[in-house]
């Protein structure tokens, strides 16, 4: 079950258009991620905005097993790279 293109909205303009995993804004795509709960409110918008996320497509597959790749990890270790 998609979200709505409200919903997808909000989230976007929550997200300010960045990750809210790794923050990444240079990503080409973005999905809108729900935990499985999320599911029996999806009408209920306000009460399910805490529920969702809005996160780059490689943090959403990290997220789900279908990549071995973390941006949030690549991320991190940078910026201890460049405290070093």
């Amino acid at each position: 079950m998609a979200l709505n293109s409200d919903v997808q909205d909000l989230l976007r303009k929550r997200a300010k258009g960045k990750c809210e995993r790794c923050g990444s804004s240079q990503a080409k795509e973005y999905n809108c991620h729900h935990s499985s709960e999320a599911y029996r409110y999806l009408f209920r918008e306000k009460e399910v905005m805490h529920l969702l996320h809005y996160w780059c497509r490689d943090c959403h597959a990290f997220f789900h097993k279908k990549s071995d790749y973390d941006p949030l990890k690549d991320k991190l270790k940078n910026k201890v790279t460049l405290i070093k």
